[in-house]
């Protein structure tokens, strides 16, 4: 434990916050720029892809081993051999030990080990992005990619939650950075986190929720997690070790006596992160390239909304613990995710609507998003 807190308390704050959206950045997602890296699209999955066909439709006007790669870990390695796998397009990589919240960070990693390992050049204009078995792409391939190389730029790109969510370390009092799960990396930031992954495991036992801190102060929630949270249970931060350990592997933890409101890059390129308790820090910031409805943050309601308009739509929103999922969806649906800033959007899973209304006729979803998406004009 001493080691692992010494280890903490001294990682460096690394370069280049890429947390300006692409809005902020004046580009569009019919940007002119030519793609420079590959894209490895990084799949966490059950046992099959259900919107495999979408993606198939997707990468039709790519080639993998140039434009994209496609890596998918299962918790049944085989059924996901027998099914994605045998379509050449998707790689499936060897099964780790994993469980919900409490460890999907091991095949998170294994698949950034795996990405690293695929031959071919490799380019600083390489991205590395995670994806959802539930998550379809809302962009044509050309304009994910063009995104993506502009992206890495600027550094690796993360959504980063409400400060309210956020934790602070125990030892020193630095911030720890909640994010979206669904976040994209360098090729730089991707080694690193590979180079330290068997580091900060036990990050989650050695901080305590921001609210909490705020509400209680530093001294009386210190003394309850180190002792009677000892026998009773510590005050867990709000979420899972893979949304707080990836901003950390990558940034490091700011001196816990740095009073400034903004987190700068050292290095001075475009990127900051809001750390006062101000209006912009209780809303997402950052990039958020994948949309995920937990029913706030302004830009999701907004689109939520939007899509909720549509009474073709259906956009269902669980009473807790997990985001909304599409029951249905239609064309005007399909649109709007289009002309919206995501790139990708979840959850499409196996309660969803397998077609999608065009006046009295239906079309199949991947026909669905051929018309509207891939090929939107």
């Amino acid at each position: 434990m001493y080691f692992l807190l010494a280890f903490l308390m001294h990682v460096p704050v690394a370069s280049s916050i890429a947390i300006k959206t692409r809005l902020e950045l004046g580009r569009g997602s019919n940007s002119n720029a030519t793609t420079a890296g590959k894209v490895f699209f990084l799949f966490l999955a059950d046992d099959s892809l259900p919107n495999e066909e979408i993606w198939i439709r997707f990468f039709a006007t790519a080639q993998r081993g140039l434009d994209f790669e496609a890596l998918v870990h299962c918790r049944n390695e085989s059924a996901c051999k027998q099914g994605v796998g045998s379509r050449g397009l998707f790689q499936v990589i060897s099964t780790v030990p994993s469980k919900w919240c409490e460890d999907l960070v091991s095949p998170m990693n294994a698949l950034l080990q795996a990405a690293l390992s695929v031959g071919g050049a490799a380019s600083g204009a390489d991205s590395f992005t995670f994806i959802s078995d539930t998550t379809v792409p809302v962009k044509p391939f050309k304009t994910v990619s063009q995104r993506m190389a502009l992206d890495r730029m600027q550094g690796s790109s993360f959504c980063v939650a409400p400060k309210a969510d956020w934790g602070i370390l125990d030892s020193n009092h630095s911030p720890v950075v909640k994010h979206s799960q669904w976040l994209t990396l360098s090729r730089q930031h991707a080694s690193r986190v590979v180079a330290s992954r068997h580091r900060m495991r036990n990050l989650m036992h050695l901080a305590t929720p921001d609210a909490v801190e705020e509400t209680f102060g530093g001294f009386m929630t210190n003394a309850y997690q180190f002792t009677l949270g000892k026998v009773f249970g510590r005050i867990p931060l709000n979420g899972c070790l893979d949304e707080y350990s990836y901003f950390a592997s990558v940034y490091g933890f700011r001196d816990g006596g740095d009073d400034k409101d903004v987190w700068q890059t050292p290095v001075g390129v475009v990127g900051q992160l809001n750390m006062s308790d101000s209006i912009s820090t209780q809303d997402f910031q950052g990039q958020c390239d994948t949309f995920v409805y937990w029913g706030y943050g302004k830009q999701f309601s907004k689109l939520a909304d939007e899509l909720n308009a549509d009474t073709a739509t259906g956009l269902e929103l669980p009473l807790w613990g997990h985001p909304a999922h599409f029951e249905n969806l239609s064309a005007m649906s399909l649109k709007n995710l289009y002309k919206s800033d995501f790139l990708f959007a979840r959850k499409l899973d196996s309660r969803s609507v397998r077609a999608v209304s065009q006046g009295a006729a239906f079309l199949s979803l991947p026909d669905a998003f051929d018309k509207y998406v891939f090929h939107e004009a």
